[in-house]
């Protein structure tokens, strides 16, 4: 909530804010929480009632509180927040009849302010129109809404595990691999912050191979990557796919769910595609299975001949297929650790 000038922040406003900015980059509940350290804490409210509520904030304070919130805003912008740093009091004189130091207001700071005996202020110099606990706060909204934002600069992407089919096969295939996190909440942490577990297939297929095995690098390599995130299934590319269940970390079950299929193009091989399943071992594991169907029949140009086989004939792929699976991971601001990867059952 927003403050006039002239207006005292509180305690309670404070604490308020600070609470926001603990959800956000420390533990937090949901898709809240980044699991970092925060640095910033709770204030306490004067003791006696007759007293005002809360005119015992520190430049300390509010330096903690903004120092936590740059940690965000450089993990979601690559940047540093447009607010700086607030100095604290220093004596001027010993018999501390006046103190130079700041004055932090509803939009704006002033420092190098004489706080005279009597209550005055003097001396303002070194005005800031962007620091004030208005500017706090809005920064603040904005970091919560962009809270699953990572900045380029800010991750990094590692293959973990790769698999691949190097011998001619018909029918069903599947490749399964397990990630697994130091527990539930860094499984919450990792998706939060904008962690992704992706998979990429690609198929040793050159122009001048058989069209079955040209028709699998099509359906394969098309969609690009797949991008499996806090609440979404994604792909690189505008390729065509079925997003059954696309709601990403946030809407897995105990049973495999469908979060993405690739048919083949109509026609002579209509009856193939591959998808990728997603599912809960526990609150700490997910599991994967990327599956390939080479279904038929694709040709049955002798029907009803002498020798002929019905219903018709299934065509092997003999290219060699291979699928990475790979993590975007944090590195910068917020540091969270890599989940592992465990492949099992393999295509071969």
């Amino acid at each position: 909530m927003a403050i006039n000038a002239g207006e005292i922040i509180t305690a309670a406003r404070y604490n308020t804010l600070q609470n926001r900015v603990s959800q956000l980059l420390g533990t937090g509940l949901g898709d809240f929480g980044y699991g970092q350290s925060v640095t910033s804490s709770q204030v306490s409210a004067p003791s006696e009632s007759t007293l005002a509520d809360g005119d015992k904030i520190t430049a300390q304070q509010l330096n903690n509180l903004r120092n936590d919130m740059n940690r965000a805003f450089l993990h979601q912008n690559g940047t540093e927040i447009s607010i700086d740093t607030v100095q604290g009091f220093t004596p001027t004189d010993n018999n501390q009849q006046e103190v130079l130091g700041d004055v932090i207001g509803a939009d704006q700071t002033a420092r190098d302010v004489i706080f005279s005996s009597d209550g005055d202020l003097s001396g303002l110099s070194g005005i800031n129109e962007t620091n004030g606990f208005n500017d706090f706060s809005n920064i603040m909204s904005s970091l919560e809404a962009n809270r699953f934002d990572i900045a380029s600069d800010q991750q990094e992407t590692e293959i973990l595990a790769s698999d691949r089919r190097t011998t001619s096969w018909n029918g069903t295939i599947v490749s399964q691999f397990d990630v697994i996190f130091q527990n539930g909440d860094a499984r919450r942490h990792f998706f939060n912050a904008g962690g992704q577990i992706r998979i990429e297939g690609t198929v040793n297929a050159p122009a001048s191979d058989n069209p079955r095995n040209i028709g699998w690098k099509d359906m394969i390599e098309n969609p690009g990557r797949i991008e499996f995130g806090y609440n979404y299934t994604r792909i690189t590319t505008s390729s065509t796919v079925i997003t059954p269940n696309s709601n990403g970390n946030n809407g897995l079950t105990n049973n495999f769910l469908v979060i993405f299929k690739k048919d083949a193009d109509a026609g002579l091989y209509s009856n193939s595609y591959w998808q990728v399943e997603a599912r809960l071992n526990s609150q700490s594991s997910i599991a994967f299975r990327v599956v390939l169907v080479n279904d038929g029949p694709e040709s049955n140009d002798d029907a009803g001949e002498i020798g002929s086989i019905e219903p018709g004939v299934t065509e092997s792929v003999t290219a060699d297929i291979e699928f990475d699976y790979e993590v975007r991971n944090t590195a910068g601001a917020v540091t969270l650790p890599l989940p592992a990867f465990q492949i099992t059952d393999t295509f071969e």
